[in-house]
């Protein structure tokens, strides 16, 4: 949502995003999350777990977004739960 809507990426993009999960001060985070910003947590104290693969444990999202100007409609699957996208 943060991608389809604030940095203005398509569906698939936003889907396929590295994520980042935040609990009891404690950081956990995807490949491909921008290490230097997680260097900076670190410095704030805060303890980052670097995962070495996406994984289920961010959860999953299939998504669909229409095009404001065409109506066309554009789809993702989210690898961590197995998702694909079929266009009819």
């Amino acid at each position: 949502i943060v991608g389809l809507l604030c940095a203005r990426v398509d569906v698939e993009r936003a889907v396929l995003a590295p994520r980042v999960h935040y609990e009891l001060d404690g950081i956990q985070a995807e490949p491909g999350v921008d290490e230097s910003a997680l260097r900076e947590l670190e410095r704030r104290g805060y303890a980052v777990t670097r995962w070495s693969e996406r994984n289920v444990f961010f959860g999953g999202v299939h998504a669909v977004a229409r095009d404001p100007r065409s109506g066309e409609l554009h789809g993702a699957g989210d690898p961590r739960r197995g998702g694909a996208v079929a266009v009819a």
